[in-house]
């Protein structure tokens, strides 16, 4: 039974590609569905240690509200005993899953990294100390998040960005469309793919991908799209072969200033009104497939109305955009961008004009650190609670026995540039002190701790910083991504403290030029 009280409380839903909060160490296939298009709103593992309903929502709940979310995982954090580290494409193709489904407004949580604040009697962060039934960081919360704790800027943060500014220029049409899962008869084993369309347009939805596995290519793939009254969109114009790990929309019957296109083999990715009175349709290559805009004769000037379709094949930019005529004389102009151009697209806001970043730049200065102390003797790393199978995160007095370091700054260090501090180590746990206070600290998963030294300027320059790191115990419970968990010492354990450096970014952009001059 829905609890939700009809008319008071509107729900939002959510889909996460890890669940750190999960009771194993094993590789997480319960939320696979996450990347399937289904009828189904709720990922059941969200609060799966708290809540006690399963089955998901009932069809009337469906129908009677909205497909809105507020936690589309763009990310995840870190626990003790799951030690993920996301793919950029694990949040990237989870989202297009979503609004495949139906969604009709996107919610993301966490697409800004945080930090967990001061406890005036405690520390604030989820602690099995404090009863709950795993460990985070005591202060970072970055949650692997697009734009990370301290303004880093992801790969992920480009893929959303690109599936955000579909959303924003074409979303009002899409939410008016309802999600259409292939007939029973039609599923096919090997690949999942959903409609949305309002009966006259919309988009096809392909998802080829799946976190930790690997996807086959899928040969021998041509869509049929059966609309009322009879009419059928088939698409591409020959079959195709679907590439491994792909995922990606194509449009429908889409409507560009009066000229029909009845289908692309391209993604869509934002339009702008040109000055001159044209139209400038920005679309994305689907790598591995060439890329046809098929147009309806009938809506185009001087069109051969004999032929069925006007089929032109595009090339990306910096070729010359594809252009057409509408009936109504205004022109149309399809830009094209590989994959590697289209996560670099961005703009300012819906009516500003699109540009390139370039790629980023960074300035990278080695930082001098002197080892204080070595490794003390091992902390027990199981819980008090007997029941309880899991590894427990370190408590304040298991860095006693910390391997720790001293870490001098440059002298000069300006901070305009926002610095990051970075410490490439292997080990358990690693934590950052600045004059005996954490300012933050570490579960070890395979990436870099980093740590932005802007927010604790100008104490930071001058103060004294050590670096304190546990070492990981070979018999620990604790998952690990494939290729992630660390090489151990005869001893059985593995601790390592292999480079400390700042990286300072440096960032222009370039113009985008819709005619097709670089």
């Amino acid at each position: 039974v829905d609890p939700m009280p009809v008319g008071e409380v509107i729900p939002f839903y959510g889909a996460y590609a890890e669940a750190a909060w999960e009771g194993s160490t094993e590789i997480s296939d319960d939320i696979a569905y996450n990347y399937k298009f289904r009828a189904q709103r709720i990922d059941e593992s969200i609060a799966s240690d708290v809540n006690t309903i399963e089955g998901g929502e009932d069809l009337a709940s469906r129908e009677q509200y909205p497909y809105l979310t507020a936690e589309t995982g763009s990310g995840m954090f870190v626990s003790y005993h799951r030690r993920s580290r996301l793919d950029p494409r694990d949040s990237a193709s989870l989202a297009l899953c979503q609004i495949g489904s139906g969604a009709t407004g996107i919610g993301y949580y966490m697409y800004h990294g945080g930090e967990n604040p001061e406890g005036k009697a405690s520390t604030l962060q989820k602690s099995t100390a404090n009863g709950d039934v795993f460990d985070i960081a005591i202060k970072s919360y970055d949650f692997q998040a697009p734009i990370g704790q301290f303004g880093q800027i992801r790969p992920h943060y480009r893929w959303l960005r690109r599936l955000n500014l579909f959303l924003e220029d074409f979303g009002s049409d899409l939410a008016r469309m309802p999600a259409f899962l292939p007939a029973e008869e039609n599923k096919s084993p090997e690949l999942r793919w959903s409609v949305r369309s309002d009966g006259r347009a919309g988009f096809v939805f392909v998802n080829n991908y799946q976190r930790l596995h690997s996807m086959p290519a899928v040969r021998d793939v041509r869509f049929e799209i059966r609309l009322p009254g009879g009419g059928k969109v088939f698409l591409p114009q020959s079959p195709v072969t679907i590439p491994a790990d792909s995922f990606f929309v194509w449009p429908v019957n889409m409507d560009l200033a009066g000229a029909r296109l009845v289908h692309a083999t391209a993604q869509p990715l934002l339009q702008q009104n040109d000055s001159d009175g044209g139209l400038t349709v920005v679309f994305a290559e689907t790598p591995g497939i060439k890329a046809e805009f098929a147009f309806d004769p009938l809506t185009l000037q001087k069109a051969n109305t004999i032929e069925s379709l006007v089929v032109l094949q595009g090339e990306p930019w910096p070729a010359p955009p594809l252009r057409v005529t509408t009936a109504q004389g205004r022109e149309v102009r399809l830009a094209l961008l590989n994959e590697e151009d289209s996560l670099k697209l961005a703009r300012k806001s819906k009516n500003s004009p699109p540009v390139f970043e370039r790629p980023t730049r960074e300035r990278v200065t080695p930082v001098a650190f002197e080892k204080v102390s070595p490794i003390g003797p091992l902390r027990d790393w199981r819980s008090k609670n007997p029941e309880f199978p899991l590894p427990v995160a370190p408590l304040e007095i298991d860095y006693k026995n910390a391997a720790s370091w001293s870490i001098r700054l440059p002298v000069g260090l300006e901070m305009k540039s926002n610095p990051i501090l970075r410490i490439r180590y292997t080990g358990d746990a690693a934590r950052l002190l600045l004059n005996g206070r954490l300012i933050n600290d570490d579960f070890y998963n395979g990436s870099t701790f980093e740590i932005g030294l802007r927010r604790h300027a100008p104490e930071i320059l001058t103060g004294e910083l050590r670096l304190e790191i546990l070492p990981l115990q070979k018999d620990m419970p604790v998952f690990f991504e494939p290729g992630a968990r660390p090489r151990f010492c005869d001893q059985g354990t593995a601790l390592e403290l292999h480079a400390v450096e700042i990286a300072e970014r440096i960032e222009e952009n370039e113009q985008f030029a819709s005619r097709g001059d670089r």
